[in-house]
């Protein structure tokens, strides 16, 4: 049974994998020389530029996600995880604050920063403590019992009261229960301030728990494995093949057009790439699933973010000067008439192979950005090309300018080798307004989840981040896994136990 896969992304190699371990004889297109999708990687002038990876759930062996990834190739087997001893450290004029990995740490120094925050201190470190448990599942809803979800309870029991308590509450709002002006701006310089505050409780528990280290290799390091194991299984993999269409004749899917004019039959086949791309374009709008169409109609309760990357070459190891891996850098950045008042600034130094022999390679991070931030780079890109470069390269060029003010000894050391806008995004994953996550969970938003199927297509199943809100890695990963378990019990299979 003939399984084609649109996208070599996670989600696609994962799908690939399960497709492979099951018996399936499965076949990936990707419409670009290298796989991967938003877990992307290049190289600029000897540096390795590592646009995704900054910390990953499921790298902690006692979680479900652990599972996965070592089904996957991307974990176990003694590969190394870095466990950064800070998730990212803030300023406010003389004063700093970092968010350690020793929780107790980041405690002690919250309260000697603010002693008049200390009721909210302790009820901010006893909440992360509580959301540690929080994890992933790895079986498709529909394929759970009773049993399941209470065994799925119990396992999370002591973040329930924590999720119902700031699942509705924005960052922002969450921030104002600290007086300190310090301690409100950790709380909103690395997600949107919009988004839920469960988010940015959820995100450092990850963190301090060792479930969200970063996998040696990075995004390459997750890639290569994954595309080595996909092979290893007899699996192939179609390189710069851009699926124009997907063709059905009544209820079936009968195969793929390529862009080049060629086609391929198949069974069954599993979108693994962007949704609105399958529904859109793919499927020339005919199938659109109603969970996608109201969202994509209604964009501003479901919205979606993204952000512009900015890379440096340093003549000196940034770990000799840089205070933390990730520092939050204050800025003053007019960006299509926009203020933006800081930004992330991180070093690889902990993968020496990124950069050559005493070199170091920087990422900076503009986020927050939304979808009329992804309109004023793509109108630009359509309506003059030359322009647009003129002015993602200025604006590297200034952030530059701010790193060296902030750090004056990298004065004359780093030069600017890349910028990556929204529309690098969507020219490269076709991504819905060049968002490199799903749908943001905000307060006014419920957790919601698509099944996976199309309900006017019988054979055609939907894997990636955007079967569920806020996205992400791993739930790419497991929309692949979830994809061949639904494909199991249409066809009678068993899955893959290890």
């Amino acid at each position: 049974m003939k399984v084609v896969i649109i996208g070599g992304g996670v989600a696609g190699l994962a799908a690939g994998i399960y497709a492979q371990r099951c018996g399936f004889v499965s076949e990936i297109y990707e419409k670009n020389p290298k796989l991967g999708g938003f877990c992307s990687y290049w190289r600029r002038e000897g540096f390795l530029l590592d646009n995704c990876v900054h910390w990953l759930v499921g790298t902690n062996p006692k979680s479900e996600m652990y599972k996965v990834w070592e089904e996957l190739g991307v974990l176990g087997n003694g590969i190394m995880v870095h466990q950064h001893p800070s998730f990212f450290q803030v300023e406010c004029e003389d004063l700093r604050l970092v968010l350690w990995n020793d929780i107790e740490q980041t405690r002690k120094e919250m309260k000697e920063l603010s002693p008049e925050d200390e009721v909210a201190i302790d009820d901010f470190i006893d909440d992360i403590e509580r959301c540690k448990d929080l994890d992933c599942s790895i079986a498709p809803p529909e394929t759970k019992n009773a049993w399941d979800d209470l065994k799925d309870f119990w396992r999370i029991k002591r973040a329930v009261p924590v999720c119902l308590k700031y699942q509705k509450m924005s960052i922002e709002e969450y921030a104002k229960r600290f007086r300190h002006p310090l301690l409100r701006k950790f709380c909103t310089c690395y997600l949107p301030e919009t988004y839920s505050a469960l988010a940015m409780l959820y995100t450092y528990a990850m963190f301090v728990s060792g479930n969200g280290g970063v996998p040696e290799g990075g995004s390459k390091g997750i890639i290569d494995r994954m595309v080595g194991l996909y092979h290893d299984l007899g699996g192939k993999i179609y390189r710069m093949h851009e699926v124009r269409e997907v063709s059905v004749i009544g209820r079936r899917a009968e195969g793929v057009y390529f862009e080049d004019g060629s086609s391929t039959e198949a069974d069954w086949i599993i979108a693994a790439c962007d949704t609105y791309e399958t529904f859109e374009h793919l499927l020339d709008g005919h199938y659109t699933e109603t969970y996608f169409k109201e969202k994509y109609e209604d964009s501003s309760k479901f919205r979606v973010f993204t952000s512009v990357n900015c890379y440096y070459a340093s003549d000196v190891k940034a770990e000799e000067i840089l205070p933390q891996i990730t520092t939050v850098v204050d800025a003053n950045l007019i960006v299509f008439g926009k203020l933006r008042t800081k930004f992330l600034l991180k070093h690889f130094d902990y993968e020496p192979s990124f950069a050559p022999q005493g070199k170091s390679v920087l990422q900076v991070l503009l986020v927050n950005m939304f979808e009329d931030d992804y309109d004023l780079w793509k109108n630009l890109y359509d309506s003059d090309r030359e322009k647009y470069w003129e002015t993602k390269n200025q604006l590297g060029e200034e952030v530059m300018e701010t790193i060296v003010r902030r750090f004056p000894e990298m004065h004359g050391k780093i030069h600017l080798l890349d910028v990556v806008t929204p529309v690098t995004n969507h020219r490269m994953c076709k991504a819905y307004k060049g968002a490199y996550m799903s749908f943001t969970l905000t307060p006014e938003v419920e957790m919601q989840e698509h099944d996976g199927r199309l309900k006017d297509v019988d054979n055609v199943l939907l894997a990636g981040q955007w079967l569920e809100m806020s996205g992400g890695l791993p739930l790419a990963a497991t929309s692949g896994r979830y994809a061949i378990q639904r494909l199991c019990r249409e066809t009678g299979r068993t899955f893959f136990n290890r």
